[in-house]
């Protein structure tokens, strides 16, 4: 169990993208925002996907700066834990006055997608979920030959 303070931190934004961007000034540019990823095909014929590499950005604020470790796991529609599966980052949340410190967590995250339906990617800093960032698996059918 964390020994990290985590009762007054809090996620202030959390989403997936195709690439970031940190600028020298550490703001965050997020490039291809989206909540769903499409495939072709029937979903009882595909295989499992090779891993795809997702970005995300989760902006979090908290009262009390320092270092803190945060758990990223994806759950699959059918609720059991899928890949990536405990995916650790480190960050320092720096102290921006006023009782405020902040930090950006850039996530690289490779999901191997094995169903279609609603994913959901949960971030924790010990066991205090921050959030959950949704994610949709869907397959485009294609009409039948004629």
């Amino acid at each position: 169990m964390s020994k990290e303070p985590t009762d007054d931190i809090h996620a202030t934004s959390a989403l997936l993208c195709s690439m970031l961007i940190e600028g020298k000034d550490n703001s965050v540019s997020c490039i291809n925002v989206f909540d769903a990823l499409n495939f072709s095909g029937e979903p009882e014929q595909m295989p499992e996907s090779p891993p795809l590499m997702t970005r995300g950005l989760v902006a979090v604020k908290a009262s009390q700066p320092g270092e803190r470790t945060f758990t990223i796991d994806l759950y699959r529609p059918t609720g059991k834990l899928g890949q990536p599966s405990g995916h650790t980052v480190t960050a320092v949340l720096g102290d921006l006055g006023g009782g405020i410190a902040a930090a950006n967590l850039l996530l690289n995250l490779s999901i191997v997608v094995k169903e279609p339906g609603l994913h959901w990617f949960e971030v924790r800093v010990g066991d205090h979920v921050l959030t959950r960032i949704p994610l949709v698996i869907a397959y485009a059918q294609h009409p039948p030959a004629q």
